[in-house]
């Protein structure tokens, strides 16, 4: 099952580099600008695998070729203050978790919160 973590944040240059931070860990990754982007997300990892980014549209597939359609619940990593209450519905209505980053975030801290996060049996 492939784990993954949706970034909210309205500065897309922080987004970026939690991003980066947790491209080392085995799950997926996926930036947010707002709540009802991640809102979208969201449902798109629900109904398959054919996901929007801020960036790019991007298909889902493992190696073998086959989709990935085992999304497991999404955590969402909400840097936006101004959108956490909304997302908390929105992690309510998907199965997921929300948890707030205060910024600034440090590198270690931010993948040990995934980790822990997803060891937990989320």
């Amino acid at each position: 099952m492939t784990q993954t973590v949706i970034i909210v944040d309205d500065n897309i240059l922080s987004a970026r580099l939690y991003k980066a931070i947790l491209a080392s860990l085995d799950c997926r990754v996926l930036v947010a600008s707002n709540a009802a982007e991640a809102a979208r997300l969201a449902g798109a990892l629900q109904s398959g695998p054919m996901l929007e980014t801020i960036d790019t549209a991007l298909r889902w597939e493992q190696e073998d070729g086959s989709e990935d359609t085992d999304q497991g619940r999404p955590l969402f990593l909400v840097a936006a203050a101004r959108e956490l209450e909304t997302m908390q519905e929105v992690a309510r209505n998907t199965g997921g978790d929300a948890v707030t980053l205060r910024k600034p975030v440090a590198r270690d801290g931010l993948e040990t919160l995934v980790r822990r996060h997803f060891g937990a049996g989320h």
